[in-house]
């Protein structure tokens, strides 16, 4: 469970409408603007992050922070201005996020971070990259990804957790069917919208799940190979 890394993507708006400042007396008031109040530019980020790493006496190690990456572009200014000259180099926003964009981020941003942070003691085991199910991510079995994530001895693996569930609960025998039935939408919005919070506290790592339909007897949770937990229920739909 120690090398799981997760990785997330957010916006973020560049400034606020209003903001209040505490400054010095010799301090000048900083100069905040943007072309629409009412359109602030928002950047995307792509966050990864994973678990610290402690030495016995409770040093740290490892942060477990991998890095944070905007989604941005260098483009040349078409037109001159009175702040620079057409040809002068700007930073645009990648405000559509596709599967390529991603996918570019992902081997030539963050599998290079990993390989010059992860702590060396580490780096023959497998790491495992934790995504969510959005659109631009990529697929487990991506060639192009693998290809890149075996570089310098690192074995480097994608992990979906709602995958993981997915196939969990398609591989779980078939049951007669009850006498009382919850309906399919019922429970198709069950499985849907389960959630997974992880904490980690000093004596043991917490994952909390949402499972709605199901009771506390038809819950499975097992950890294979030391390093993968798998939850999976049988409930009656």
């Amino acid at each position: 469970m120690e090398n799981i890394i997760h990785v997330d993507e957010k916006w973020f708006y560049m400034t606020k409408q209003s903001e209040k400042y505490y400054l010095l007396l010799d301090k000048d008031e900083p100069l905040c603007t943007c072309k629409s109040k009412t359109f602030i530019t928002k950047v995307m980020f792509l966050a990864a992050v994973t678990r610290p790493r402690f030495d016995e006496s409770g040093n740290e190690l490892f942060s477990g922070k991998i890095g944070i990456f905007p989604f941005i572009n260098k483009e040349p200014a078409r037109r001159s201005s009175k702040n620079r000259s057409a040809g002068t180099m700007e930073t645009k926003t990648i405000n559509s996020i596709n599967k390529e964009i991603y996918r570019s981020y992902i081997i030539e941003k963050l599998l290079p971070a990993i390989r010059d942070k992860w702590p060396r003691i580490d780096a023959g085991s497998p790491i495992f990259m934790q995504q969510d199910n959005a659109k631009p991510h990529i697929g487990l079995d991506d060639e192009y990804f693998q290809s890149n994530a075996t570089k310098d001895g690192f074995d480097i693996l994608m992990y979906d957790f709602n995958f993981e569930s997915q196939r969990s609960y398609e591989e779980q025998p078939a049951k007669k069917k009850p006498e009382k039935r919850k309906s399919m939408d019922q429970g198709l919005e069950a499985f849907v919208n389960t959630s997974v919070d992880w904490k980690e506290t000093p004596k043991a790592h917490e994952f909390k799940a949402d499972l709605l339909g199901l009771k506390k007897e038809e819950v499975k949770v097992e950890i294979e190979d030391d390093r993968v937990l798998q939850i999976s229920g049988e409930g009656n739909i």
